[in-house]
């Protein structure tokens, strides 16, 4: 069976600043093509996340059927027992969906490796997906390391 990828809004953000559609389609087809697959998936709340910003990575992340998984039991479980242990994953000031502890839940639950943009940075205020990944043995990589794992050619 292939590893599964949870993929955080920052990545997908990050495809469309780095990589638009109208010059690098084939990118967009091999992620589209994983996520038809159920190689690639990630939390109805990036879905939600990314919704709010009304541009091309809204708009793809929306259109792609099974890839936003509900939030189910054991997944909230996990997201609960991250943020006891790490409550600085969040902002509780913050009112707008934040889908860190949904997604490294999730990724727990499936057995699955993240796929962020965001860097190590133990001493930050905010915490950060690679720091509470490596605390709770999640694998986590960024879009690159995805693209050779995947074995995308372009």
């Amino acid at each position: 069976m292939s590893t599964i990828y949870c993929v955080d809004a920052s990545s997908i953000l990050y495809m469309q600043w780095t990589y638009p559609i109208d010059v690098f389609e084939q990118i967009w087809l091999k992620f589209e093509e994983d996520v038809n697959s159920g190689i690639l998936i990630t939390s109805e709340v990036v879905v939600e996340e990314l919704g709010k910003k009304g541009d091309h990575a809204s708009e793809f992340s929306k259109k792609l059927g099974g890839f936003g998984h509900k939030i189910d039991a054991q997944t909230l479980v996990h997201a609960a027992t991250i943020l006891t242990k790490v409550p600085h994953l969040i902002d509780a000031q913050n009112s707008n969906p934040q889908a860190d502890p949904y997604l490294i839940g999730l990724s727990m639950t499936k057995n699955a490796t993240i796929v962020t943009q965001e860097r190590s940075a133990p001493n930050a205020k905010k915490a950060k997906m690679p720091d509470v990944c490596a605390h709770f043995g999640v694998p986590c990589i960024d879009l690159l390391t995805l693209a050779r794992a995947r074995n995308w050619k372009f």
